[in-house]
């Protein structure tokens, strides 16, 4: 036992790695690198009232009996705090953490948040809510006399969802990072906790000290560095992460890293395919930027539209978002624009078609990170 008053020194690399093999022990992932995302994600849990960011972990698979509730099981028993559930009402979330904060480990989520089950619309708000510090819910309350009162309560926490291809909106998927399962081969360990229970409680133990010796360290990492193009929403996911992992040391910086690079090329690749479209309006703005001829100060509203249309077909030739089928026109992309940007169309001459100036739309399109046309 070190003295009293003094912390032992904790060997964070070797709790990393040990955290790991654990977790390798006893599931199959399709990428191996998966492993090093659960391991940090928790560690970050014992952190997290610092760190003051969460995101969201999505656990899938390619086949059901793949072991999303078993790692589930064994995040229960290494997780700061857990409370694990197959649902959860938009009442009693709040409620659990009111005192102090939780792991909140959802099983089943394809069918505790089905888009047409009672409540769930509340629940979905309270989780995007919850990502980073200061998230609330207002709840009305009993006080004296049996008069109902407002009362603000916290929603900031870590969550991990498992489920077979649930629905959830784009705002909750955007804020989680996803992981899949496989199948168990003949490597994989049974999670036999009359077994294994005294051995999971140790390593959680070690996690829970070493979080409190590195505790004071959390806010230094508040600039760490990222990748160039880890921005944005993307940031809002994977800062949280690295700054865990540079207290793991060098090896596991750099491991974060690779991780949040292979997370840029495949958003990438997904928004080139488009499975994962930016909303309308960004969208909008970035093939505004590629139809604009450079040459061009003004070009109507009904020339821009038919440019759109011969260069994105797939998405301009049909309803995006909310209104009917009909192809984009002048009156519809006018709208649009105007709802992306706050630009209104003006006459290129007097009595002359309306249309849009480059002058206006510089602006948006810097700030988009695309070059002045």
């Amino acid at each position: 036992m070190p003295p009293q008053g003094r912390r032992r020194r904790i060997d964070s690399e070797r709790l990393f790695d040990d955290v790991r093999d654990w977790i390798e022990r006893f599931v199959n992932v399709m990428n191996p690198d998966d492993l090093h995302i659960i391991t940090l994600w928790i560690l970050h849990t014992h952190l997290v009232t610092e760190l003051k960011s969460t995101p969201r972990l999505m656990i899938g698979s390619i086949a059901p009996e793949s072991g999303k509730t078993t790692l589930l099981d064994h995040m229960n028993r290494l997780c700061h705090n857990p409370v694990q559930a197959a649902s959860m009402t938009p009442a009693v979330l709040p409620r659990i953490l009111q005192h102090s904060m939780a792991t909140v480990l959802l099983d089943e989520v394809d069918r505790a948040l089905k888009p047409d089950k009672e409540g769930v619309n509340d629940l979905i708000a309270i989780l995007n809510s919850g990502y980073r510090v200061g998230g609330a819910r207002i709840l009305m309350v009993k006080g004296e006399g049996g008069a109902f009162i407002p009362m603000k309560l916290p929603t900031f926490a870590p969550v991990a969802m498992a489920g077979n291809r649930p629905h959830l909106p784009d705002d909750t998927r955007s804020r989680s990072i996803h992981i899949v399962m496989m199948p168990g081969g003949e490597d994989v360990e049974e999670s036999d906790w009359d077994d294994i229970e005294d051995e999971a409680k140790e390593l959680h133990d070690r996690i829970a000290e070493w979080a409190e010796t590195v505790r004071d360290q959390v806010p230094n990492t508040s600039r760490v560095e990222l990748p160039p193009e880890c921005k944005n929403r993307l940031k809002e996911k994977w800062k949280a992460l690295k700054r865990v992992a540079v207290l793991g040391g060098e090896r596991w910086g750099a491991t974060a890293d690779k991780l949040i690079k292979h997370a840029i090329a495949e958003y990438k690749a997904e928004r080139e395919s488009g499975i994962n479209r930016p909303p309308i309006g960004v969208m909008l703005m970035m093939d505004l930027h590629a139809v604009w001829p450079e040459e061009k100060n003004f070009m109507s509203s009904e020339r821009l539209a038919n440019r759109l249309l011969a260069h994105n077909p797939e998405y301009w030739a049909r309803d995006t978002e909310r209104e009917n089928t009909r192809d984009l026109n002048a009156q519809r992309l006018g709208k649009l624009i105007h709802e992306a940007a706050k630009v209104n169309s003006v006459r290129g001459v007097r009595n002359g078609p309306r249309g849009f100036r480059k002058k206006d739309l510089n602006p948006i399109w810097m700030r988009l990170g695309l070059p002045l046309r």
